[in-house]
């Protein structure tokens, strides 16, 4: 968080904004930062991810990444019968690995991480 970034002297590189993150995301495209932004970490409602995925990659610079949290939601997104919002994260996740222009990694740490790296 936070205090890490001021140690690392990093706080005035990295804007943090905390709210709803559809809001967030169209008022940041609506800046005139689409292919500007160099990271993106979501953990915001899961069964947005999906437009969390198509607005992100509009924002992200080439070289780029988005980092969401909690892609494996715990093991749940492996279910033979996918619930909410289990269904929209398990999408997220099969669509990243097939986006062309894109590297995408599914780390199955904790509740997992999905990172996509926008190609150069």
């Amino acid at each position: 968080g936070k205090p890490f970034m001021e140690m690392a002297g990093l706080r005035d590189q990295i804007e943090y904004i905390i709210g709803p993150a559809v809001d967030s995301l169209a008022s940041l495209s609506a800046r005139g930062l689409n292919g500007n932004v160099d990271v993106i970490f979501i953990d915001a409602d899961k069964g947005n991810y999906p437009n969390y995925l198509k607005a992100c990659l509009e924002l992200l610079s080439p070289g780029g990444c988005i980092v969401f949290d909690n892609s494996t939601f715990a093991g749940r997104v492996l279910a033979p019968e996918i619930k909410e919002p289990g269904n929209h994260i398990d999408a997220v996740n099969k669509t990243a690995m097939t986006l062309t222009g894109v590297t995408s990694l599914l780390l199955d740490i904790g509740d997992g991480c999905l990172i996509i790296r926008k190609d150069m």
